[in-house]
Order: C-alpha cells, then sequence, then structure tokens
C-alpha cells in the first residue's frame, strides 16, 4: 500500500473516533492518538509521492496529538485512582 492510501486510511480512522472523542470515551480517545502519531509519520512519505508541502499539515496533527495526549493521561490518572480507590476504600 502507497503512502498516500495509507495516510488517507489513517484521516478516515482519525474522523472516525471524533465522535467518541466529544463523548470522551476512553478508547476512541486513545485511537485517535495513535492515528494521529501514524499520520505524523506517514505525512512526509506521502508529500515526497505527490510532492506537496506538509508542514502546515504536520503542525496540525501535532497538535492534535499534543491535545490528545494530555486528555489521555487525564483519562489513565481517573482509572489509576479509580482503582485504587477500590483496592482502598478507607484511604
Amino acid at each position: 500500500m502507497t503512502a498516500e492510501k495509507n495516510r488517507l486510511r489513517q484521516i478516515a480512522v482519525f474522523f472516525s473516533h471524533l465522535p467518541g472523542v466529544r463523548d470522551a470515551v476512553v478508547a476512541d480517545i486513545h485511537d485517535a492518538r495513535v492515528a494521529t502519531r501514524r499520520l505524523r509519520e506517514l505525512l512526509p512519505l506521502a508529500a515526497a509521492e505527490t510532492g506537496a508541502s506538509t508542514r502546515k499539515a504536520c503542525e496540525v496533527v501535532a497538535d492534535a496529538g499534543r491535545a490528545l495526549g494530555t486528555v489521555r493521561e487525564l483519562d489513565v490518572l481517573i482509572s489509576l485512582c479509580t482503582d485504587l480507590g477500590d483496592l482502598h476504600p478507607h484511604a
């Protein structure tokens, strides 16, 4: 599969998870973040195939990935606190 086809597939994956991201679905946040990471890797390869400039697209994808990373860290922290609370309910 070419880099361009992979890029288009990852864009579709990213957009398919956005409703779940808006609803704070943990799995969708994680999967959208993974899609941004894959897009950051694929954008320069796709640009090499098509001769396009990707600087702005890379910035937008990196910004989205950072935002999703922050939310993902909070999700993990909440999960950890919940698990610890279940293990030690009197603490």
